[in-house]
């Protein structure tokens, strides 16, 4: 009996369900006999009956090949994550086939929709697993609390601006040397310390995202010149005290343009006076010679 005679409307290859009776195509003597097909995400397709039968397809490609041939069940543990409801299908911008989307819950309770590719891959001619532990939550093998995990972000920024600016006001070959350490701004001795710099910084207003400013910018980083402002108010406050500066810059030039001015007027009446009394000397020794 061929293939084709045992398989039936309604039969379910992977993900295909059979919604119709085969059909031939192409010529008589190398046709290909296909069989109608609904994909469970509701693509429909005329499959090969070879393809069916063999496992060689099993969706439409709405599955990516990590997920391919596994089914996700609602319980299903992936690491720290938990399927909490069947696996949907969605269409996404720039693909031609929905793709499998899990909806999840990490042990910390962070509930995310993923796309079932991110969780499984084909490795070799196993199909094993390689899962994603959890959200992000997990520091080692301790659950960190919410607490503990928004803590950790702000310590990893606030840990950075920290670092960048004793760099910048004592290491000489930081790009910024210039504009702090050359000019002799420093960081405070109370500062040098990160955990008085944090417990500061979380009393007056940090959160992600700001930027440290110094109200003086001529003066050093410590508590009574500093204060946390968004980036915008702090290219603000840049900007003014550049024209601030370029103002004062533009004006001692015009006063050196003055002095100068000046100074070549005087350099002239000098040479002027000198040439009159030359010529004074001249005119009398040349009336001396005359007499004699």
């Amino acid at each position: 009996m061929a293939k084709h005679d045992s398989i039936k409307i309604g039969d379910k290859f992977g993900m295909w369900t059979v919604t119709g009776e085969s059909f031939k195509t192409g010529k008589a003597r190398n046709y290909l006999r296909l069989f109608p097909c609904k994909c469970a995400c509701g693509a429909e397709k005329e499959v090969p009956v070879f393809d069916l039968v063999d496992g060689i397809s099993t969706c439409c490609g709405c599955v990516r090949r990590g997920a391919r041939g596994h089914e996700f069940v609602v319980g299903e543990k992936i690491g720290y994550w938990t399927v909490i409801a069947a696996p949907t299908f969605e269409k996404h911008q720039g693909r031609r086939s929905p793709e499998q989307m899990l909806q999840l819950r990490c042990v910390c309770g962070v509930e995310v929709k993923r796309k079932a590719h991110q969780f499984t891959k084909t490795i070799s001619a196993n199909n094993k697993r390689r899962e994603n532990p959890s959200c992000g939550c997990m520091t080692g093998p301790k659950l960190a609390t919410e607490e503990a995990k928004r803590d950790s972000k702000i310590r990893h920024k606030m840990y950075q601006l920290w670092h960048g600016m004793k760099r910048r006001c004592s290491d000489q070959n930081n790009d910024s040397w210039d504009h702090y350490g050359a000019k002799g701004i420093k960081v405070c001795d109370e500062w040098l310390d990160f955990e008085n710099y944090k417990a500061w910084s979380l009393s007056h207003g940090y959160s992600y995202g700001l930027s440290l400013d110094r109200i003086d910018p001529d003066k050093n980083y410590c508590p009574e010149n500093c204060e946390w402002v968004t980036k915008e108010e702090n290219s603000i406050r840049v900007g003014k005290v550049r024209q601030a500066k370029f103002a004062a810059l533009k004006t001692e030039n015009e006063q050196l343009k003055v002095k100068v001015h000046e100074l070549e007027m005087r350099v002239s009446a000098l040479e002027g006076h000198q040439i009159i009394e030359q010529e004074k000397s001249d005119n009398f020794g040349f009336d001396k010679n005359s007499v004699t």
